[in-house]
């Protein structure tokens, strides 16, 4: 696991090859214990660590939905289970962030809830300009866009609760 996280996380083409061919020689514990493999794995997971601690102090789960906006951290392409992961009895989740290049709402569904998703996520997303599938999907707005990425995942949250509603 550890080191699919680096070969999923890193974008150092070098490195991914180096694994590639660490792979023909040697065992997959051997190949983590390489040094700049292992400091890629550090980093990452210190890195997973933080992303946890934010997503404990900014999400909240109410009537099975999840909501929160890290916009103003760097942690886009964090775990997208960790919400998950600090409120089992979610149904869905309703995230904001943003990065240089756009402002996004990102929506999911709990594979773990134990409620019947009633909403197609990509329909929903689509009434604003996104899309994904049925259980998992996102909008993308441009970078000064947030305020309105931060009205369509208000929307959106408020019509992901009438799931709870019915459970």
């Amino acid at each position: 696991m550890r080191l699919m996280t680096v070969i999923e996380s890193t974008r150092d083409r070098k490195l991914l090859h180096r694994i590639i061919g660490l792979m023909q020689q040697k065992s997959l514990p051997a190949i983590l214990e390489e040094p700049d493999i292992r400091t890629t794995f550090d980093e990452l997971y210190q890195n997973h660590l933080q992303s946890i601690e934010v997503m404990r102090q900014r999400a909240t789960c109410r009537e099975g939905v999840i909501e929160y906006d890290i916009s103003d951290r760097n942690l886009e392409g964090q775990n997208k289970f960790i919400p998950y992961y600090l409120f089992p009895e979610s149904i869905y989740c309703v995230g904001v962030s943003r990065s240089p290049i756009r402002s996004k709402v990102s929506v999911g569904s709990n594979p773990w809830s134990p409620h019947e998703r009633t909403h197609n996520l990509a329909k929903l997303s689509e009434q604003y300009g996104g899309g994904g599938h049925a259980v998992v999907a996102a909008i993308s707005f441009k970078p000064e866009e947030l305020e309105n990425a931060r009205i369509a995942a208000r929307e959106i949250a408020n019509t992901l609760r009438t799931d709870f509603k019915k459970a």
